[in-house]
């Protein structure tokens, strides 16, 4: 039993509410404008382009009846991205909501979905600088990037799908490279626990081409599991030759290899190290590292935010080298999965930061860690990335003058460092006024 896939980007209904007048329900088609999936809508709209507030997206699409009933198991609405806070019905029935503007989120939409016809309605709350807008989503208290200096960035603008999987599926596989011994950790985490071990084939292929299969067992009631596979005489991932093996994990009702399995997942991965030396180098694979990098602040002539194709996004990483560079930093800004797959085959090296707030409270502390964490779990497969920024230039802090704020940020140092060991970190990226409060690398931004 294989999953299926339905895209559902293209064009969609777009309904503007700067009244916050509209229900799901009052939506008129003659009301609509035609807006494109995935894109912000104020690249797509010269009337709304410093328009924040409340949208409305629909999209009608068909499911064919003989599919539904041959396939069977469960369905899950999947947004790329949305800014800043969706709620979403399915054939007039809520089906979920999220916060956050920059992150992956599903909904089970098995109930909700029906053979023929269905109707899909995404309300869109981009919050703005008005403070009495919505308290809730104050704009000051989420991480929203440069937003504050290039403009609002408001809708769905990563790409949108419809998945069925069977019942008992596979929902993560992380996987982490121990390049001296030889080996990778392995972890899946599957969508139900049941009530017989279930089988895993693990296969690894090399970047040569060669296939290693290794068989592991899911306990019983267990729903997370780790196996460390050999990965012997590991072909490293560096800039010169940027080596990724891809892991396929096979999940498997039966111990009889015949079986059909119950779901099938791959991702891609390299083997490298990153780390520091005693004498103040940075190391790439236990070799000197020296960085040329450039500041990418991935903001896109057409769509802002949105990247536009592969195609595209392979020849900026390969004028990027022939420039010299052998790094990027992506400028607070957690960018669609697709750049850095872009940059792992390229081989360039990827410096990630936390999109920043504007003042620390609460809610921005709470906001700023589901966000940081969920960027690092997202995009843990990808051996491009080698540190991550909790703050830039002191933005949404204030670590001069309050201490509160320096030991916010040293605990959210150690929380990092200890859920990823495997990557630099940098709690404060400093420039004139501002300063480390703890951090891997020594940077500084001089401004002539």
């Amino acid at each position: 039993m294989s999953r299926t896939r339905t895209s559902l980007d293209g064009e969609w209904e777009f309904y503007p509410d700067p009244k916050q007048g509209l229900t799901h329900q009052t939506l008129r088609q003659e009301d609509a404008r035609s807006i494109r999936v995935p894109g912000p809508w104020q690249a797509q709209f010269d009337d709304l382009r410093d328009y924040s507030g409340v949208a409305w997206y629909r999209l009608r699409f068909e499911l064919p009846e003989e599919a539904v009933r041959r396939y069977g198991g469960t369905a899950f609405l999947h947004f790329g991205a949305v800014d800043y806070h969706a709620t979403v019905w399915l054939n007039e029935q809520q089906v979920g909501e999220h916060e956050g503007g920059y992150l992956p989120f599903e909904l089970d939409v098995t109930e909700a979905l029906r053979p023929g016809s269905n109707e899909l309605t995404v309300r869109v709350i981009d919050p703005g600088n008005d403070a009495d807008f919505l308290p809730e989503f104050a704009f000051a208290e989420i991480p929203h990037g440069k937003q504050s200096w290039y403009g609002p960035v408001g809708g769905i603008w990563q790409s949108v799908h419809l998945e069925r999987r069977p019942m008992v599926h596979i929902t993560s596989l992380r996987i982490t490279p121990n390049v001296p011994e030889q080996q990778a950790l392995v972890r899946v985490s599957v969508s139900l626990p049941s009530d017989r071990p279930l089988s895993l084939w693990l296969n690894v292929t090399d970047p040569a081409g060669q296939v290693r299969r290794h068989r592991v067992l899911l306990p019983a009631g267990t729903r997370t599991e780790e196996w460390t596979v050999p990965i012997p005489e590991p072909m490293l991932w560096d800039t010169a030759t940027p080596h990724l093996y891809q892991l396929e994990a096979v999940l498997l009702d039966s111990s009889d290899d015949r079986a059909e399995p119950l779901d099938t997942v791959s991702s891609g991965f390299g083997m490298r190290t990153i780390s520091t030396s005693p004498s103040g180098h940075l190391l790439l694979n236990g070799q000197m590292l020296y960085l040329r990098g450039a500041l990418d602040q991935d903001y896109y002539p057409d769509l802002i935010y949105t990247p536009f194709s592969d195609v595209q996004l392979d020849a900026q990483f390969a004028k990027a080298k022939h420039m010299g560079l052998n790094l990027l930093r992506t400028h607070i800004k957690i960018t669609d999965p697709r750049y850095y797959d872009a940059a792992d085959r390229a081989g360039i090296l990827i410096w990630t930061e936390l999109p920043n707030w504007q003042d620390l409270t609460e809610n921005a502390k709470r906001r700023a860690r589901e966000t940081l964490f969920g960027m690092v779990e997202r995009d843990w497969n990808h051996p491009s990335i080698i540190i991550w920024t909790i703050v830039n230039e002191n933005w949404g802090v204030d670590l001069a003058v309050n201490a509160g704020h320096r030991a916010w940020l040293a605990d959210m140092y150690n929380q990092l460092k200890a859920f990823d060991p495997h990557r630099l970190v940098v709690g404060n990226s400093p420039c004139f006024t501002n300063f480390h409060v703890v951090t891997d690398i020594e940077d500084f931004h001089n401004y002539y």
